[in-house]
């Protein structure tokens, strides 16, 4: 028998193992195939994360190559578990529908992974897009 993975174990396994090593063929196993996201296009914009998240991963990769998260805190309750996340790498590629600036980028998050059958089945994403795209020298706000 096979022991159930914890839900917090699953959520950092999404974060190291697809996001830091680049194995999006464990998305499947992670991720509910009918799961939702929230803000990954915008405030108020609900996605199918499945095929959705596929596309975010690569366009992130695409752009910050090096891209490494490092988890900070992690929260886990009942069927959710929140992670805060530093984010570092230099922007490189133009996969972001920006050309590449060669500027080091580094980002916090806030995410909220919710389970079910030990899976993600949604998620709410909280990016610090201001110094995010000011780093990219796309906003000149202070």
């Amino acid at each position: 028998m096979i022991p159930m993975l914890t839900n917090r174990s699953v959520a950092l396994r999404l974060f190291e193992e697809v996001w830091n090593q680049g194995h999006i063929e464990l998305i499947p196993e992670l991720v509910h195939s009918d799961a939702i996201t929230y803000d990954l296009e915008g405030p108020g914009v609900v996605t199918n994360s499945f095929a959705t998240f596929k596309v975010f991963h690569s366009q992130m990769r695409g752009a910050i190559p090096d891209l490494k998260i490092t988890i900070l805190d992690t929260i886990a309750e009942e069927d959710k578990v929140v992670l805060r996340t530093q984010s570092n790498g230099t922007h490189l590629g133009s996969d972001l529908g920006m050309p590449p600036t060669g500027n080091p980028i580094d980002f916090a998050a806030v995410v909220i992974l919710r389970f079910r059958d030990g899976k993600i089945a949604e998620s709410w994403n909280f990016i610090d897009q201001l110094s995010f795209y000011q780093q990219l020298r796309v906003l000149n706000v202070r």
